[in-house]
């Protein structure tokens, strides 16, 4: 009993499907058709492959009953090695896996679909594609690697391209974006490499990572006023890129956005850019945390609205010959402007704070660098590394200019000049003010009555004073003369005050006539004239009574030093002998030693 209420139940549901769907091929086409829905599907034929050019309708007829196709089932078209085209109309809403899969003769597609996916992925035998104007977007990798394709028409109803659409359509050689189109995905044309010409409309406002990544046969480029960034590696590698014109909306320029752009010569900001810089409007520009490599490009502005430079972001740009660093921007990033060997001029700006390690390395024929900031840049040691900064000029406010020459890397420049190209001195740093230091006036000596008088201008002065006989000595004869002779020397001292010099002085006494015949034993009697023999800054002076007396100055080997007469007690005499010198002075017949001061 059980066994027939199973059999029944199976009778049943195969009665059911058998009303609501059936398999009918019109007009060569085969469907899956559903009755209660009034919905039919693509699917493969029964027997045999599709081939030729196929048109899928909107909709078929089938005993009397309108059906809208609305789908095309999976593996419908699978290993048609026939079919040469196919046509899709906007009723289908989905096309299953594997759909047209080993289509290897496939030459032209037009699709009206919503939304395109993947169907034709890798299908390089493809060469025409014309999206109708029922497509709204272009869906992840739809046509990723079809290499063969050479012509594209999109619909005016695309608003976005999506990531990879058309990477790797190798043989692609124009494309024109429409106006509806507000987005370019990642990848979205990457590798395109015969693509040559490229319309992008006012409608797009983002070009994403990587889009024209290796077109390198694209040359020139216009992105509109509508965009306001450009992703990373955009135009990467689209080494025959030689000109490229971008709008008045762009703020940002994503990393390495022109990477080894090698032949590009012209970069031109829309006038009405607010980072456009009036200064030269075939000029560069480089936003925030931007990395853009312009291999060709000579003169590069970078625009005031700009606050940082990224790591390498001119990193081997070749053909760079100036760089003008606005004052916005507060950092230079690590190797920003490394390998520039055509670099000859950089102007950094007031506002630049930091700048890291390699940042001008290696740019063998930067000559002039203006550093504006009166505050000198944390600067890395290495920034200027094997760029030979001993051998450039480096311009700074003249108020700051003590600054750079005594903080590295800064003081390694061979010429450091004011902006105005004046040559400042380093400042003597001030010395503390040393106390005064009083010294004892020189003083004087005089002999007078038998007495030795010492005199000093400087108050209350003390004398020390140090007298010695340099005659004495012993005879051997029974007959001997009385003679005396001192040496005199004397220093000044008081309190507050550092001892005066010393001065020396020879103090002599010389015969002057016969003695008395009557009383030869008093040796008091004995007619004896004082002389006072002094020096100074190597004048001789002699004082004594002899009044007209020749005095006679020679050195010690005999040399005449010169002469004088004595006139009212005293004379003296130039001897041009250094300090230290010793003179014979020769005082009528009477000779005396004297150390010259």
């Amino acid at each position: 009993m059980k066994n027939l209420k199973q059999l029944f139940t199976a009778l049943l549901l195969l009665c059911s499907m058998a009303a609501m769907a059936e398999t009918v091929t019109i007009d060569g086409i085969t469907y899956d058709v559903i009755t209660k829905a009034k919905q039919a599907s693509v699917i493969a034929k029964e027997t045999g492959n599709y081939s030729g050019s196929v048109v899928i309708p909107e909709t078929i007829v089938h005993n009397d009953v309108t059906y809208s196709v609305t789908s095309i089932g999976d593996a419908a078209f699978r290993d048609c090695s026939g079919l040469t085209g196919i046509t899709i109309p906007n009723s289908v809403t989905s096309i299953g896996y594997n759909a047209f899969w080993g289509c290897s003769k496939i030459k032209k597609v037009e699709l009206d679909c919503t939304t395109i996916g993947s169907w034709f992925k890798e299908n390089s035998s493809i060469e025409e594609i014309v999206l109708g104007n029922s497509v709204t977007s272009i869906g992840n990798s739809a046509f990723n690697g079809c290499s063969g394709l050479t012509s594209i028409t999109i619909g005016n109803s695309v608003t976005s391209i999506e990531d990879w659409a058309f990477n790797v359509c190798s043989g692609l050689i124009s494309i024109t974006i429409p106006n509806s189109v507000t987005s370019i995905g990642f990848g979205a044309f990457a590798f395109c490499s015969g693509l040559t010409s490229v319309t992008i409309p006012n409608s797009v406002t983002s070009i994403g990572n990587q889009a024209f990544d290796r077109c390198s046969g694209l040359t020139s480029i216009t992105i509109p006023n509508s965009v306001t960034s450009i992703g990373n590696f955009a135009f990467s590698g689209c080494s025959g890129l030689t000109s490229i014109t971008i709008g008045n909306s762009v703020k940002s320029i994503g990393e390495c956005a022109f990477l080894y752009c090698s032949g590009l010569t012209s970069i031109i900001i829309a006038e009405e850019n607010p980072v456009y810089d009036s200064r030269n409007n075939s000029n560069a520009i480089i936003e925030t945390s931007t990395n853009t490599l312009i291999t060709g490009c000579k003169n590069t502005v970078i625009p005031n609205s700009v606050t940082t430079i990224g790591g390498s972001a001119f990193y081997c740009c070749s053909g760079l010959t100036s760089i003008t660093i606005p004052n916005s921007v507060t950092s230079i990033g690590g190797g920003a402007f490394a390998f520039c060997s055509g670099l000859t001029s950089a102007t950094i700006g007031s506002g630049v704070k930091s700048i890291g390690s390699s940042a001008f390395a290696i740019c063998e024929n930067l000559v002039d660098v203006y550093c504006l900031a009166t505050i000198v840049p944390s600067t890395e040691s290495d920034a200027f590394n094997e760029s030979y900064p001993e051998y450039m000029t480096l311009h700074v406010p003249a108020e700051a200019i003590n600054d750079y020459k005594t903080t590295e890397p800064w003081s390694s420049f061979g010429t450091i000049v004011t902006l105005d190209g004046e040559v400042v001195e380093p400042e003597e740093p001030e010395k503390p003010e040393e106390p005064e230091v009083k010294i004892c006036e020189t003083p004087i000596i005089s002999y007078n009555s038998g007495k030795i008088s010492i005199e000093c201008d400087t108050p209350d002065a003390e004398f020390v004073t140090t007298v010695t006989n340099s005659y004495a000595k012993t005879y051997f004869t029974d007959v001997f003369d009385l003679s005396a002779t001192y040496s005199i020397s004397v220093y000044a001292t008081a309190e507050g005050y550092e001892n005066s010099d010393t001065v020396n002085a020879t103090l002599c006494w010389i015969e002057n006539g016969e003695s008395d015949e009557d009383d030869t034993t008093n040796i008091i009697k004995i007619p004896a004239v004082a002389v006072l023999v002094t020096s100074a800054n190597g004048a001789v002076t002699v004082n004594c009574s002899l009044e007209g007396e020749n005095v006679e100055v020679y050195t010690t080997d005999g040399t005449f030093v010169g002469t004088a007469v004595i006139a009212n007690g005293s004379v003296t005499i130039q001897s041009g002998l250094s300090k230290g010198s010793v003179a014979i002075v020769k005082i009528g017949d009477k000779s005396v030693k004297i150390v010259v001061d």
